[in-house]
């Protein structure tokens, strides 16, 4: 199923909702305009009404698990779900990090926000930091996050919008204050962008695309030259060392033009299982593409009267993409302790 999400007024970042299947339609209609998708994992939503209100919801099962009220401040991103299954493999513990504003001092970058972890039922206050030495300069955590194996990554950008590299958090290697309303502090690690990265304009959101394909982050990087579209596609690789982390170039492909011959395409997902297909707007249209095959399946299509052709571009900066898979067994949240 694909579907697009139209998110409350108080957020402009909009979704697309993938799912694993093999067949795609389009969602016969929208959600309710109150109620926005804020992150994915598995088969598990976060959803929000509201800055003070949130939820687990599995939309495969109907289960929804409201989250306590968070701590008061000025969250203003969506937040964010990963989860840890336990040895049943059909209870999934999670964590909700909601991120806050950034302060920047003479040695380091700080983020701060608020974590609930379903083991206790409760938030806790909790800040991010890195060394200024690790990071080349940024303006901006992105509003958009792949949760991987127990680790956040978030795009951060330049002033331009143009990516400068990810911040990977593992939100089980915090250590815990008890001397400070600020209970649980992380530091973050910064992931330099791939060799062959192209920069600058390049870089800017529209031509930039990241997630999960089989358990592993990728970043694609999507560009039109000398009329015709270029794919480059790399995949994050831990095997080496733990401690070492560098990108391997999976892809590098020209696209067919599809049937319309179109002249604005942008990349909107990958497959979560399967590396060589990806999902790409051109122009209105959403179009499911199998690298090597050089083939396009029409899969969903924006609304002509909300998103004129001339402003498609632009919109996709507001795009960004939920997965949602079907696993073998549906994942069942487990109840909030009483508080």
């Amino acid at each position: 199923m694909v579907g697009l999400d139209d998110e409350s007024s108080r957020c402009k970042r909009r979704r697309v909702v993938m799912s694993d299947s093999e067949e795609s339609n389009v969602a016969p209609s929208a959600p309710p305009t109150s109620l926005a998708i804020k992150a994915s994992v598995r088969d598990l939503l976060l959803v929000s009404s509201s800055y003070l209100e949130y939820h687990i919801c599995n939309p495969l099962t109907w289960q929804c698990v409201p989250l306590p009220e968070p701590p008061r401040g000025r969250y203003n991103v969506c937040g964010l779900l990963t989860c840890e299954p336990n040895n049943s493999q059909l209870l999934s513990n999670y964590r909700v990090l909601l991120k806050g504003d950034i302060s920047v001092n003479e040695y380091e970058y700080v983020l701060y926000g608020a974590i609930c972890c379903s083991g206790t039922g409760k938030w806790s206050r909790s800040m991010l930091w890195c060394p200024r030495t690790l990071v080349p300069e940024f303006e901006w955590w992105s509003h958009f996050f792949v949760a991987n194996n127990g680790i956040l990554y978030s795009q951060l950008t330049g002033n331009e919008d143009d990516i400068r590299g990810f911040a990977a958090v593992h939100l089980s290697s915090g250590t815990i204050s008890t001397d400070s309303p600020i209970r649980i502090q992380f530091q973050f690690r910064f992931l330099h962008l791939p060799f062959g990265f192209g920069r600058g304009w390049r870089a800017c959101l529209e031509h930039v695309c990241s997630g999960v394909v089989q358990g592993r982050l990728r970043l694609s990087q999507l560009l039109k030259t000398n009329q015709k579209f270029v794919l480059k596609v790399w995949e994050l690789n831990h095997n080496s060392n733990d401690n070492f982390v560098h990108w391997l170039l999976v892809h590098e492909v020209r696209l067919k033009r599809n049937l319309n011959r179109t002249n604005r395409m942008f990349m909107a997902a990958f497959h979560p299982n399967n590396g060589d297909v990806i999902f790409v707007f051109c122009d209105h249209d959403l179009y499911r593409y199998k690298i090597g095959e050089g083939k396009y399946k029409k899969v969903g299509q924006l609304p002509h009267l909300k998103y004129p052709t001339n402003n498609a571009d632009k919109l996709t900066r507001y795009f960004r993409t939920c997965t949602l898979v079907h696993p073998t067994w549906p994942t069942l949240i487990p109840i909030l302790p009483s508080t």
